[in-house]
């Protein structure tokens, strides 16, 4: 199976850390995964370290290069990741972080493709607050029980 991940970045913290270990147990089990990097490269020590280690499990790490505070950059980010995903044609597309969410729910409003996408959203940290053009692009039951607090 075709694996696609897609997160803010590499730069630290719980998710990145999480997502870089789902991703080497994937590849153990002989699926084909993907990284995209939504936001440019800014080579920190952290995000060199973890894409190297991700690049020898067999993990492409690609960048779709959206400049922070350049609303009007996720455009081409968007192209990017078209003629990314044309090229993979992953089975399975799995969000990180509210960004990704927001900007894969927009890509597939935008590009549906032929090919049957399944969209998982992973919730790194709950509740994680969506606004609202995520939660009206993002299709899954998941944008209702995120606001959900368990009982004590």
């Amino acid at each position: 199976m075709r694996i696609c991940h897609i997160v803010n970045d590499m730069h630290s913290g719980g998710a990145q850390t999480f997502l870089a270990s789902l991703a080497k147990e994937q590849v153990k089990l002989g699926h084909e995964v993907y990284i995209l990097l939504l936001d440019k490269s800014t080579n920190t020590d952290f995000e060199v370290q973890i894409t190297a280690v991700l690049n020898k499990a067999g993990i492409q790490v690609l960048h779709l290069d959206r400049r922070r505070g350049k609303n009007f950059s996720i455009l081409g980010s968007l192209r990017k990741c078209h003629r990314l995903l044309k090229k993979i044609r992953p089975e399975v597309i799995n969000s990180h972080m509210d960004l990704s969410h927001f900007f894969i729910g927009l890509y597939l409003f935008l590009f549906r493709q032929s090919w049957d996408i399944k969209h998982v959203v992973s919730i790194h940290c709950a509740p994680e607050p969506w606004d609202l053009p995520t939660r009206l692009l993002i299709n899954t039951p998941l944008q209702f029980s995120v606001r959900m607090r368990l009982k004590s």
